[in-house]
């Protein structure tokens, strides 16, 4: 999971939006191919800097 997310490409960036659950912060959501698997990605930049995985899934 970390290896793909890693390997994000600028153009697989779906949309960019607020956290609902938590004011003032983004969340980037991403569609990608695993080869025969498509994948919906969502992080979070975390107030440190770090990116979380919200969410990570099959589409």
């Amino acid at each position: 999971m970390a290896e793909r997310v890693k390997n994000l490409k600028k153009i697989e960036i779906y949309k960019s939006m607020k956290s609902l659950k938590k004011p003032g912060l983004w969340q980037d959501v991403y569609h990608t191919n695993d080869g025969d698997t498509e994948r919906c990605i969502k992080l979070q930049k975390s107030r440190d800097g770090k990116a979380i995985i919200i969410s990570f899934k099959e589409k």
